[in-house]
């Protein structure tokens, strides 16, 4: 579920104390949380917010003297930290000259780009891609985009949970399954489809079932959804023990999302696990800010965060299909061994 680093114009509208610290201030940028130097903005300045993962040239480091802050083995990645227990992500600018407006991504005139891990080597089982495979939507980040439900719109808030994106089911009668980013070549003996993580969920009665028998109705028809659990992502047992589990979150039937209530519907005709819901309600940042922290509601360990989306499916201009999530502040923090606190 990828999401474009962006390096955003805004206007600061909220600065509040440190509670612990008398030099330091805490400014929201957009829907994320920056600790600064007290003084060095105030209300009504427009400025630019560098979001973490976000890699910086050496001319705007040394330009905005954070070269020594930045991580990586070549310094020029930004983080997030701790500062005096308060959670800080990434850092502020002033604006570029030129005719910018609030929501404007000025990485480009900054050369910034987005960290991306090194790349694992195939296991040899990818298959070529088809029309009617589609990868699942590019999901943006809610702190990019604070506004972007409308006042009191009716949505749908999950737990995004810590798995690996899998995709299965049938297009023109053939079963189909993949990651992500890959589809996957089927096994040749079906007893293999338990040890094979993108193929695991045909081996589920209840998937197989819903999937063979849409499959069949339609052209097209794709459940989207997480694998979690053992062996899946290190730490990570959840509910399922020594075995892992599978859960919905979406379904595309012949061009078209299932709205919220026809993907309710459909899993449990069929007794379909979802993924956990955690609110339905008028959005509220503050809502979701809350629901994003916590435990996971299967097991013990700790929430990666929400995914956030309307009752009724639709699209805008921004970020095209309407699907955001919310990271949890404790999973960012957690997730960086060089975010303790200072």
């Amino acid at each position: 579920m990828a999401t474009e680093i962006r390096s955003t114009v805004f206007t600061v509208k909220d600065i509040m104390s440190h509670p612990n610290a008398d030099a330091l201030e805490i400014v929201n940028a957009l829907g994320w949380q920056v600790v600064t130097q007290k003084g060095l903005h105030k209300v009504g300045d427009r400025c630019v917010y560098i979001q973490p993962d976000s890699l910086i040239p050496d001319v705007w480091a040394e330009r905005w003297g954070v070269k020594a802050y930045l991580k990586g083995k070549e310094h020029n990645k930004v983080g997030q930290i701790r500062l005096r227990g308060e959670p800080s992500f990434g850092f502020i600018v002033g604006i570029p000259e030129g005719d910018w407006k609030d929501g404007d991504n000025v990485s480009d005139l900054f050369a910034i780009v987005k960290f991306e891990p090194p790349i694992r080597t195939s296991c040899g089982d990818a298959e070529k891609d088809h029309p009617l495979f589609p990868k699942y939507t590019d999901i943006e980040n809610l702190r990019n985009f604070p506004h972007i439900f409308e006042a009191g719109e009716e949505v749908v808030a999950t737990e995004k949970l810590h798995g690996t994106n899998c995709r299965i089911g049938y297009c023109n009668s053939e079963p189909m399954a993949g990651s992500m980013e890959l589809r996957r070549k089927r096994p040749e003996n079906e007893e293999e489809w338990k040890s094979n993580t993108y193929w695991f969920p045909f081996s589920i009665p209840a998937v197989r079932d819903m999937i063979e028998t849409e499959g069949k109705l339609h052209k097209q028809f794709i459940v989207f959804g997480e694998v979690y659990g053992a062996g899946i992502q290190k730490g990570y047992t959840y509910d399922t023990h020594s075995k892992p589990g599978f859960k919905v979150f979406d379904i595309f039937v012949d061009g078209k999302y299932l709205d919220c209530d026809e993907l309710d519907c459909k899993c449990k005709s069929y007794q379909v696990e979802m993924v956990p819901l955690l609110y339905r309600g008028p959005f509220s940042l503050e809502t979701i800010k809350k629901i994003a922290d916590g435990p996971t509601t299967l097991g013990e360990h700790i929430r990666e965060g929400t995914v956030i989306r309307p009752v009724k499916e639709r699209r805008c201009p921004q970020v095209g299909r309407l699907v955001m999530k919310y990271l949890g502040t404790e999973y960012l923090l957690s997730k960086h061994p060089d975010a303790k606190d200072v």
